[in-house]
């Protein structure tokens, strides 16, 4: 598993044999406007600013920095859910 972070969204792609296609790789959250909402929501309508840092915990939830909104969220594995942990969303 690898995950490609950009401006406005945060890729997971699952590496096979060396080689990845785009059918491999999909969007875990982000829709392109680089803003701070969508809490309580599917992370992939949630608005962020620069993620970066993904880990995965012990229960293969997902934890990142939305460095621009310096929060960190979490996207839920089981529901795809993300969820604002630390930070308030201030600038």
């Amino acid at each position: 598993m690898k995950f490609s972070l950009f401006p406005k969204f945060l890729f997971l792609a699952v590496l096979a044999a060396g080689s990845l296609s785009a059918a491999e790789i999909s969007t875990v959250a982000g829709t392109g406007d680089k803003a701070f909402a969508g809490d309580g929501g599917a992370a992939a309508s949630a608005k962020l600013d620069n993620p970066f840092g993904v880990i995965v915990g012990p229960d293969g939830d997902l934890y990142f920095t939305d460095t621009g909104n310096h929060v960190v969220r979490k996207i839920s594995r089981k529901s795809g859910v993300i969820t604002t942990v630390a930070g308030t969303g201030g600038k």
